[in-house]
């Protein structure tokens, strides 16, 4: 009996240690489990804080953007309003100065027409008469009188149409 109770205890104790190691190893398997999980966690904190500095970073330099912007855009509506300051100036400058010129011209022209004598009448080298138009007669009707063509007179006169001849008007009747 005594070798039956021998092998139970080797059995129990069998048992105990088989049990003892199992549970040994899944502590040990835990704790290399809760070791990586300590250096993931240490690692991602260290992403985080690497991740903060870039925030961090890439925020100061949005700043400085909008800062530069900001005074880039103060710059351009300085520079505009002096532009259009000066535009304005121009168009002053230059309604001043058209209007100084009208009145220059119109000086001019009136004192002009006021001084100006009328043309002589062109020298006629050739001899002839005068006519002076009387009511309903027509430049071929005086032509004919006169045995020239209407072209001749209309030539002689400077006439542009034959068709306007005035009362009282003189016209230079060459000799054929």
């Amino acid at each position: 009996m005594r070798t039956v109770c021998a092998i139970m205890a080797v059995g129990v104790l069998s048992s105990g240690c088989a049990s003892l190691t199992a549970r040994q190893d899944e502590e040990l398997r835990q704790r290399a489990e809760l070791d990586q999980l300590r250096a993931d966690m240490i690692r991602l904190q260290g992403q985080v804080s690497e991740l903060s500095q870039v925030q961090q970073r890439v925020m100061a330099d949005v700043a400085s953007l909008q800062a530069d912007q900001s005074e880039r855009g103060r710059s351009l509506d300085s520079r505009l309003a002096t532009v259009e300051r000066s535009v304005g100036e121009a168009a002053g400058e230059r309604e001043r100065l058209r209007q100084t010129i009208v009145s220059d011209v119109s000086q001019k022209v009136s004192t002009l027409i006021r001084t100006a004598t009328p043309p002589p009448p062109p020298a006629r080298a050739e001899s002839g008469y005068e006519h002076v138009v009387k009511a309903g007669e027509t430049l071929s009707a005086i032509a004919s009188a006169y045995k020239v063509s209407v072209n001749t007179i209309m030539q002689a006169n400077s006439l542009k149409d034959p068709n306007t001849l005035r009362v009282g008007q003189k016209l230079f009747i060459p000799e054929h």
